[in-house]
């Protein structure tokens, strides 16, 4: 009787190893190696991005539908700076408890498949009384500069740079949720997105031992150090996590690390990239892992002083030239 119930957990356990090993061995390991120092070009990106965050975290501050039209005014900045580049703006707005809120984004046309799209977005609202520095500040200035890098250029896909609002809780995971909002958007227009990256909390890093904390069991096939960017989705989505891993490894040097996991599985992120999930669509998240890295993350202690932009600069330029490379037929 023992005998059995022994193997029985034996082969539950087993089971589960394996279950946590497919959904986290995506990114092949690399050594890590230095970063190559910013050139000038390099240099004026990470002070851009320094000077977005410090705009909506310091000047701004909590943006949110309970702080009065602090949502309002970080929209407006981010139009005025997508505007500045050449760019004309599109909005989706709505009413939520008395205050009009808007989605805000722009495209780099595709000059052979008008239809498809490359959604890359970033919620601008944070959560509560937090400034929003990591989350979602660095996800904003990274999508700003994306925008910037990516201008004129000639693209067989459309790309799209999404900026939607109420991607904290509570409104996660509801119709209020701005990527929720976005799809009837996409639906209405016969659009159909090929693949969609959420930069969620993405301006934090560090190769100190024990700067990275996941849960169990992810404690235990992760990395101790948060040096590196995360590229996670749900497992039914684990294909589109290898795909953009691949191209990100051909690209750059800069570290990942790959999980495809459902989403109440612990330590996977909260975003609003699961209404595309829920529409069918490949998507994924980008992300510094938030709290299970950085301790202030949604508190008043989230501030842009915290950041890593030599490290956000990186990401920037990597990120440009794997979009471009989505953009290409065939890829």
């Amino acid at each position: 009787m023992w005998i059995r119930i022994l193997l029985v957990l034996a082969t539950v356990a087993a089971l589960s190893v394996g279950a946590v090993v497919y959904m986290t061995d995506i990114a092949p390991e690399r050594p890590e190696t230095a970063l190559a120092p910013l050139d000038r070009a390099g240099e004026r990106l990470r002070d851009d991005l320094l000077f977005h965050v410090e705009h909506l975290s310091l000047k701004i501050g909590p943006r949110n539908v309970s702080k009065g039209d602090t949502l309002e005014q970080a929209a407006g900045y981010i139009e005025n700076a997508l505007s500045s580049m050449g760019y004309q703006p599109q909005t989706q707005e709505w009413v939520l408890h008395g205050k009009t809120l808007r989605n805000v984004w722009v495209d780099v046309p595709g000059t052979m498949v008008l239809n498809e799209l490359v959604v890359v977005a970033a919620h601008y609202d944070s959560y509560r009384s937090s400034p929003g520095a990591d989350g979602n500040g660095s996800g904003v200035a990274a999508l700003l500069e994306l925008a910037e890098r990516l201008r004129g250029e000639e693209l067989h896909r459309t790309v799209r740079m999404l900026f939607f609002v109420n991607g904290e809780m509570p409104w996660v995971g509801t119709d209020e949720c701005g990527s929720q909002r976005f799809l009837e958007q996409v639906t209405a227009r016969s659009e159909r997105v090929i693949g969609a990256l959420f930069l969620d909390s993405v301006g934090v890093y560090s190769s100190e031992e024990g700067s990275q904390e996941f849960p169990f069991p992810l404690s235990l096939v992760y990395p101790r150090s948060g040096h590196f960017l995360a590229v996670f989705s749900d497992t039914s989505n684990r294909s589109a996590v290898v795909a953009f891993i691949d191209k990100w490894q051909t690209q750059s040097r800069f570290p990942v690390q790959g999980g495809a996991m459902p989403t109440w599985f612990p330590g996977s992120p909260n975003s609003g990239y699961t209404a595309f999930l829920d529409a069918g669509w490949p998507a994924v998240v980008l992300t510094d892992t938030a709290g299970h890295r950085y301790a202030d993350s949604g508190t008043v202690y989230d501030k842009h002083s915290r950041l890593d932009y030599v490290a956000l600069s990186h990401i920037v330029l990597s990120l440009t030239r794997v979009v471009a490379d989505m953009a290409r037929m065939g890829a």
